[in-house]
């Protein structure tokens, strides 16, 4: 499950993953993004909006998904949030709610989950440093809860200029994050991700 589907990695995430011949959920509140993204591989990519303004969308999730085993669950929520302007308590609950609402299937799956910690782009940023400080604390407190299923955090850049390059060396990173390689990682840590050089 890819949550923030909508973000140029997560849609990216989300054709690689179909490439290699997995079925996808697809999060995301732009709707019309979804269908897009999932008409490019309708037999492996399943759209699910999350609209806004529907308070319990994240409760029927959770009642819909009950223990279904989750392999995978990238979530890119916080990184569509704030670049669109919401405000970051937001942003921070949805993710929370996200873990809830997935967390059976989540420990049946033995699920390995990456979440976005946004970072900021310039030194000195200081509300961007208060919002990935609290993201920072999602991460650790939701790694033991989702136990035997592993939680890391992924540190991405506050941006919306994503060359194909950077898409693929971050996605890199967020499929090694939930890859068995990374079992050494402790659970709960966070790897930021670098901008390659050209």
């Amino acid at each position: 499950m890819i949550a923030g589907a909508g973000h140029p990695l997560g849609a990216s995430l989300c054709l690689r993953l179909a490439g290699f011949g997995a079925t996808v959920v697809a999060l995301d509140r732009d709707e019309e993004a979804l269908i897009a993204l999932a008409r490019q591989a309708p037999d492996r990519i399943e759209p699910l909006a999350l609209r806004p303004g529907r308070r319990d969308v994240l409760t029927l999730l959770g009642e819909a998904w009950g223990a279904t085993p989750l392999d995978l669950l990238i979530d890119l929520l916080p990184m569509t949030s704030l670049t669109a302007g919401e405000r970051p308590g937001a942003a921070l609950a949805r993710s929370a709610g996200l873990v809830r609402a997935l967390l059976h299937g989540i420990r049946q799956g033995s699920a390995q989950v990456v979440m976005a910690v946004p970072r900021p782009e310039r030194p000195g940023d200081a509300d961007t440093q208060a919002r990935a400080a609290a993201h920072v604390t999602l991460v650790q407190r939701c790694a033991p809860a989702c136990r035997p299923g592993r939680v890391a955090g992924l540190g991405l850049p506050l941006r919306t200029d994503w060359s194909q390059q950077a898409l693929l060396s971050a996605g890199d990173l967020a499929l090694m994050l939930c890859h068995p390689v990374s079992r050494g990682l402790q659970g709960g840590s966070v790897v930021d991700w670098a901008q390659p050089s050209r």
